[in-house]
């Protein structure tokens, strides 16, 4: 609801023309499809062991979390981008719409997006492991709060860093 009446209020309601107006609403419903479809395939990650899902040992959701992907890696990067990756990139991509952005400029500031997008999730998914463990080097806990609450690890969901410790 919150976003539907941003969207509202900062693209229907603003002085834009017809034209700019609807082009900023396909990027936003674009991009609510995509982190509806990576929200999705992030849910559906807990509990899978990927690794396994490569070797062919079937798992539930096979076919719907391999797609195109060659690797677990590469399914993990997937789904960050369109969980978290189009958000980032729709909102730069309607600020330089709003600003009458050339295209070419607008194509460098998505991949500018997407370049800041993956690597945020990335440390969002580190952050999540350190507030799990988190300890000094004479081994007692440190008490550092990350703002985070450790559901993936607890959910089982295979993220960047557990694939590349796990390998």
């Amino acid at each position: 609801n919150d976003l539907r009446e941003f969207a509202h209020q900062m693209i229907l309601d603003s002085g834009f023309t017809a034209e700019k107006k609807n082009e900023m609403a396909r990027t936003l419903i674009g991009a609510g499809y995509r982190i509806i479809q990576g929200q999705v395939r992030d849910l559906s990650m807990e509990h899978i062991d990927l690794n396994k899902l490569f070797e062919g040992e079937d798992q539930p959701y096979t076919d719907f979390l391999i797609g195109d992907a060659d690797t677990a890696e590469d399914l993990y990067v997937d789904m960050i981008d369109k969980k978290t990756v189009d958000l980032y990139v729709a909102s730069v991509d309607m600020g330089a719409t709003a600003a009458n952005a050339s295209e070419e400029q607008r194509d460098h500031l998505r991949r500018f997006a997407r370049n800041m997008g993956i690597p945020f999730q990335i440390r969002d998914d580190i952050n999540e492991i350190r507030s799990v463990s988190s300890y000094t080097e004479n081994g007692e806990a440190e008490d550092e709060d990350l703002g985070k609450e450790a559901t993936d690890i607890y959910n089982g969901k295979t993220t960047l860093p557990v694939l590349t410790a796990y390998n």
